[in-house]
């Protein structure tokens, strides 16, 4: 190993020790990083970094969870390096899962949306739960810890239809999947609209504002097409 490896690993040591003596810093690099949101909460624009923990334990089949929340002032779109953050909010005892952020609520304030993997008090059973929060004052207070939406769920999107409330869009169990849709009304989410059962094996949102697009699978060609779906104040339907 010549002298000029042996310089920069030394550096990388020291930096590593100031860093972990100052308590500010943290290594973030795209393989431990789980999901990451960016919004202005109320005074000015910060980046959350879901962080992926290290040990994984009796997490959801496929996926993995996080252990703390990293709060940035300014966080590069692919960090690879020491980051100074801003706050740290443990969650590894709730195995987090995704983060979200919209305004359910019509304040005018985002909220931040956190899927846990946990079992509650009346359900024994290990499973997805949505929580949702106010970030105020460098914390995450909660705004609603729902057991669940009126079914179990693969995924939600927080979604904005064009009617400027965010609302959850959830892809859910059943007979087969179907996408529900939920809105917030002061005590929790209520249901609006399900669409008709279909062999959905993922979703999201893409270039098509106030559509949902999912990946459905088509029995008779034996393949997976993009379908996009809206809703139109009283059902979820099929665009084009």
């Amino acid at each position: 190993m010549n002298k000029s490896r042996i310089f920069l690993i030394i550096i990388l040591l020291l930096i590593l020790f100031l860093s972990a003596l100052h308590g500010r810093f943290v290594l973030l690099y795209p393989k431990n990083i789980i999901s990451v949101i960016k919004n202005d909460f109320g005074g000015g624009e910060l980046t959350f970094a879901l962080r992926r923990a290290l040990f994984q334990k009796n997490g959801p089949p496929g996926e993995s969870y996080g252990d703390y929340i990293f709060a940035f002032k300014k966080l590069p779109d692919e960090p690879f390096g020491l980051y100074r953050y801003a706050e740290k909010i443990y969650l590894e005892d709730l195995k987090p899962l995704k983060l979200m952020s919209g305004d359910v609520t019509g304040d005018g304030i985002p909220e931040i949306s956190v899927i846990v993997y946990k079992s509650t008090m009346f359900d024994e059973i290990l499973d997805k739960r949505p929580f949702f929060y106010n970030y105020t004052g460098g914390e995450l207070r909660p705004l609603w810890l729902g057991s669940r939406l009126s079914r179990r769920f693969a995924d939600y999107i927080l979604w904005d239809d064009g009617s400027g409330k965010i609302k959850i869009a959830a892809l859910e169990y059943g007979s087969e999947m179907s996408i529900g849709l939920y809105e917030w009304d002061d005590f929790g989410f209520i249901l609006l609209a399900r669409s008709e059962p279909a062999s959905i094996t993922g979703f999201g949102v893409q270039d098509a504002p106030g559509f949902i697009a999912a990946e459905v699978y088509d029995d008779e060609k034996n393949e997976s097409g993009l379908i996009y779906f809206y809703y139109d104040g009283t059902e979820i339907l099929r665009g084009k």
